[in-house]
């Protein structure tokens, strides 16, 4: 037999710590004699692989494993009639293996190996193409044919606790394969903490998962020593670009890993001035820079730049004016609307100078404040200000945000005069009966809901401890419904939702939990009474409908409790 005195050893491959597969690595008694030199004295490239594939599922066979196995193969096999042939005839064992396709650099007939790629793709043989960024030759194979697989050169994952250079074209490899490809990544090469600790971080910024193969995880292993594994189908996402604030960022982070340099960690901080990743700062150095680069990666993933930038310019570019206050009125933002007309930039400038610039500043402080002392997170109203003898009424929306230990007010200011404004419950962050419009009759349903038992509340209770009711009740609401679906606080205790649920039992299913989350969260003090009806043509009607349909349960309800 071709690979008589010959065996193969097997090296794991992860995912999220996990065994998911093997590569069958060739290994010769006379460990003097290079492996690649060996298989390169074999002319038949196709025969040669033939036998290594039988030799490889009868390993497995005769062990009774369950395991999945990536095999290497020549290019020059794939264009090989007998080849294909012979793997067809075993497609009952393509369960067992896939194919890692070496010596592409310099493909006879790529249109051919593409054809039968597909062909043994279709049949559920997966295949990997092996070695990438070995040079840059072999781009024009990677955009030809649909790999299931792609493995960088481990000469690259090598190099990159050396080199932020090299750090940085491995990642450039990853960008561009994933915008050229569906393909999934096997990083392959790992040898050492800080070769994985630098992978790892390329996966948090993109919010991905590689496979990874290397020492630093498991030596080759004979087929005795193998675990069963299953196969795993994984999704890859596609990555975006970076800008150069993030690489300023990551920098430091690499020169703190590769250096060991935990006692500048202010050097770090400086990039979250506000604690917006709510770090422990008690802790070590070490495990403060640990907590900052796994939330730096966690929080930003690629829209700390590009969606960064965008909100920023969006923001920026807005028909209403933003601006930005920390707890004790500072501003720390203010868009150019704002700006222009101001013609005064808030950043930068104290509270008493600001004051003098803009008469009235005041008032919007003690907004500000109104807004903080209480326990509303969002706060509408009408303001009049003085322009040039003139006066101006703008309607501002305030939203309490809380980062870290830190809370900041945003405000955003709409002339009365130019636009259409949501209207916002201060108290439960419903859309207030202003939303009400013809839009509405684009919804498939509306629920109308009145509360059980919530005059007793405010009779025996008071209207502070009403309010928590309608607060928790306005909560429990929205979590129970999907983004799109439109919850409106009409008056008093009164909701309506208007939803494009898939059905009416779903949605009867749906306030049915509602009902019972608010029992429990009040202690059966307060339950829901509801109607759902279906929107024909006028949302109006359906909107007295729905109030019809909730009476007649609050009626029967109360005749339940009667007859009890």
């Amino acid at each position: 037999m071709l690979l008589r005195s010959k065996y193969f050893q097997y090296q794991p491959i992860f995912y999220k710590n996990k065994t998911v597969a093997y590569e069958a690595l060739l290994r010769l008694p006379d460990k003097k004699v290079n492996i690649e030199n060996f298989v390169q004295t074999y002319v038949n490239k196709g025969y040669f692989d033939l036998n290594v594939i039988t030799h490889v599922l009868s390993d497995i066979k005769k062990n009774n494993k369950q395991v999945y196995v990536s095999i290497n193969i020549s290019s020059t096999s794939l264009i090989n009639d007998e080849f294909i042939a012979y793997l067809l005839s075993i497609k009952e064992d393509f369960k067992y293996f896939y194919l890692e396709i070496t010596e592409h650099d310099n493909v006879e007939d790529i249109e051919k190996m593409k054809e039968n790629c597909q062909i043994l793709q279709k049949n559920g043989l997966k295949i990997a193409l092996d070695d990438y960024g070995k040079g840059y030759s072999n781009t024009d194979i990677l955009l030809s044919i649909d790999f299931d697989y792609v493995k960088i050169d481990k000469l690259l994952t090598n190099k990159i606790e050396n080199s932020f250079f090299s750090y940085k074209l491995l990642e450039s490899i990853v960008s561009d394969i994933s915008s050229l490809t569906n393909s999934l990544i096997v990083i392959e090469g790992i040898e050492s903490e800080k070769n994985l600790q630098l992978i790892k971080n390329i996966e948090r910024k993109y919010n991905v998962n590689f496979l990874h193969q290397g020492y630093y995880y498991s030596k080759p292993l004979a087929i005795s020593a193998l675990q069963n594994n299953e196969k795993i189908e994984y999704n890859f996402k596609k990555l975006d670009d970076i800008s150069s604030f993030y690489n300023e960022v990551e920098q430091k982070i690499y020169n703190t890993i590769c250096e060991n340099d935990f006692d500048n960690v202010n050097e770090l901080l400086k990039f979250d001035p506000f604690n917006t990743f709510n770090i422990n700062y008690k802790q070590s150095n070490k495990e403060i820079v640990s907590n900052f680069i796994s939330a730096f990666y966690h929080n930003s993933n690629t829209s700390f730049d590009i969606g960064n930038f965008l909100a920023n310019a969006m923001i920026n570019n807005a028909e209403c004016m933003v601006v930005i206050r920390d707890i004790n009125g500072e501003a720390i933002f203010n868009n150019k609307k704002h700006i222009q007309f101001y013609g005064f930039d808030l950043v930068g400038h104290s509270i008493d100078e600001i004051k003098e610039t803009l008469p009235g500043y005041d008032a919007c402080l003690q907004a500000d404040r109104e807004l903080i002392d209480s326990d509303n997170i969002v706060l509408s109203k009408e303001e009049v200000v003085f322009i040039n003898g003139e006066e101006k009424t703008f309607v501002t929306q305030r939203n309490k945000i809380i980062c870290g230990d830190n809370l900041f007010v945003m405000t955003s200011v709409y002339d009365k005069d130019d636009a259409k404004v949501e209207k916002i419950d201060s108290l439960t962050s419903c859309y207030t009966r202003d939303h009400l419009s013809d839009d509405l009759n684009d919804y498939q349903y509306v629920a109308f809901i009145d509360l059980n038992n919530f005059k007793y509340i405010n009779d025996n209770y008071g209207h502070e401890k009403g309010d928590d009711v309608l607060k928790v009740t306005a909560e429990i609401i929205q979590k129970h419904f999907r983004y799109g679906d439109i919850v409106i606080r009409l008056g008093g205790d009164e909701f309506l939702i208007f939803s494009n649920i898939e059905s009416h039992e779903k949605f009867d299913k749906r306030l049915a939990q509602v009902n019972h989350e608010i029992e429990v969260a009040t202690k059966n003090f307060v339950s829901i009474a509801y109607g759902v009806t279906n929107i024909a043509h006028d949302y109006q009607e359906a909107i007295v409908t729905a109030d019809q349909l909730m009476y007649k349960q609050k009626y029967d309800r109360k005749n339940t409790l009667v007859n009890a």
